[in-house]
């Protein structure tokens, strides 16, 4: 069955802050809200993290208990750099409302039905 991709960002999206290249502290409600919605959909970490940085939010984020589809990358091949996903969730996009504190219970009840 064909999964929707959910492309999520890191620095000021899962966590509290951008505060790169440290991991920071996730926001209130992100990890269980990401649990839940990989329940209907492939979750795929979206970042400009590479190499260690990369390495320790990805380790950071599985002691927590969440462990992404995807990382960088997802199931299509376009032959394009450009990821390729349903819905983008960033702090840094239009209209910025990753970047509230309390995104992810805000937004919960929304994000389970993209």
């Amino acid at each position: 069955m064909f999964r929707k991709v959910i492309a999520v960002d890191y620095d000021g999206t899962i966590t509290k802050e951008n505060a790169f290249p440290r991991v920071g502290e996730v926001k209130d409600g992100a990890i269980e809200t990401l649990l839940e919605m990989q329940e209907r959909y492939s979750i795929a970490l979206w970042t400009c993290r590479s190499g260690r940085t990369l390495k320790q939010a990805l380790d950071y984020l599985k002691s927590l208990g969440f462990v992404p589809d995807y990382v960088n990358g997802q199931p299509f091949t376009t032959g394009s750099p450009k990821m390729v996903a349903h819905t983008y969730i960033d702090d840094a996009a239009f209209p910025y409302i990753a970047a509230e504190p309390d995104f992810w219970i805000k937004y919960e009840e929304e994000l389970m039905n993209l």
